[in-house]
């Protein structure tokens, strides 16, 4: 036993020792993502590697801000060490897709999200990275928040690329037959003269249209009673710290206590309670524990794919005019960065629209409109 406990001593020192002195390889070891997977074929030292790595450190400190839905088209050019980073928030109940295409489809593309710590101005933690051949990343988010989107092709490396970062729903809508346009009251507005605010949304439907399950649950409550007449109150079965109210229903459907499905039907939309001089509507609420009450339109709300209607092919310009104005981001309302004089180069990192996304050196990257811009 003693032998035992003197071996296992010497194997925690000596792991120590290796995490001291290559914490890098460790870390990797324990990371199962495609990008700590392909570090592992480098050494330590190799100055393509450290370039490399470099350009990713620099990229997590860009400031560069986008409006969901955004696309991007390029070209990843190898000889420059790309890397493509993106602010943008996200609502609570948002759902974030990442999608990546690129020509070669044996090209290592990494990706990686990140979130901003609460109470902080610059400090991200890494929440989700693809696996090896993953171009696809989804995400949920918990909070509104700000994140952040890394994409780093793999060393040496040139292929086309399209990107597309947009939101889709977590959930269906509740009212069959019904989308965004049919959402008339938002969350927040007066009630009572102001005396009170919204808590939920609104969405108009004919009186008798079947009103649905969102997700797998529990039925809790049943009830005719003060403002919201006609109601029901489900328990989500996975998401057990929510709750999903719907009133003014004409009918109800299901008991307290009965189990239902995704899908399932657990009234009809009527105008009971304080909705009795209304045109028909469903009143949807969604409550968490410890929260209350949170603007359930974000879980429900339904946005189109972007796409792209011409590919971008240049990788390189020079800029035509006497002085251009580099931006945040992709909007000439977003703050100026930095400056560019008559014929100065840039790199291409891709297009969104009219605005090229350019990189003047490692620290200097933003948007610039493409009309002021020559390709090389």
């Amino acid at each position: 036993m003693r032998r035992i406990v003197i071996i296992g001593i010497l194997l925690g020192i000596i792991g120590t020792i290796v995490f001291l002195l290559i914490p890098e390889k460790v870390e990797s070891l324990l990371d199962r993502s495609a990008r700590a997977a392909y570090i592992r074929n480098f050494e330590k030292n190799d100055s393509t590697f450290m370039q490399w790595k470099n350009a990713r450190e620099q990229a997590l400190r860009d400031s560069l801000l986008i409006a969901l839905p955004y696309v991007e088209s390029g070209i990843f050019d190898g000889d420059s060490y790309p890397v493509h980073a993106y602010n943008f928030q996200l609502q609570e109940g948002s759902k974030l897709i990442i999608s990546l295409e690129n020509e070669i489809d044996t090209a290592l593309v990494f990706i990686e999200i990140f979130q901003k710590e609460i109470d902080s101005e610059n400090d991200f933690r890494s929440i989700l990275s693809n696996k090896k051949a993953e171009k696809r990343l989804e995400f949920i988010s918990e909070r509104y928040a700000t994140y952040k989107l890394i994409v780093q092709p793999e060393v040496d490396i040139a292929t086309s690329f399209l990107l597309k970062i947009y939101t889709q729903p977590s959930y269906p809508f509740p009212v069959v037959g019904t989308s965004n346009k049919d959402v008339q009251s938002l969350w927040g507005a007066d009630r009572g003269a102001g005396q009170r605010s919204h808590e939920g949304i609104d969405i108009f439907a004919d009186k008798g249209t079947p009103v649905i399950a969102l997700t797998e649950g529990v039925i809790t409550t049943t009830d005719n009673k003060g403002l919201g007449g006609k109601q029901v109150w489900m328990r989500g079965k996975k998401e057990r710290d929510k709750s999903f109210y719907y009133a003014h229903l004409d009918s109800i459907a299901v008991e307290k206590g009965n189990s239902v499905q995704q899908g399932d039907t657990l009234g009809f939309v009527g105008n009971t309670g304080n909705a009795e001089f209304t045109a028909p509507h469903l009143h949807f609420g969604i409550y968490k524990d410890k929260q209350g009450a949170v603007n359930p339109f974000p879980f429900i709300e339904r946005h189109g794919v972007p796409k792209v209607d011409e590919a971008n092919k240049v990788m390189r310009a020079v800029v035509e005019s006497n002085a251009i104005t580099i931006h945040q981001g992709p909007s000439a309302g977003l703050p100026e960065l930095f400056e560019l004089r008559k014929s100065d180069t840039v790199i291409v990192l891709g297009a969104f629209k009219n605005w090229y996304h350019i990189q003047r050196s490692p620290y200097q990257k933003g948007y610039a409109e493409s009309s002021y811009l020559k390709a090389l």
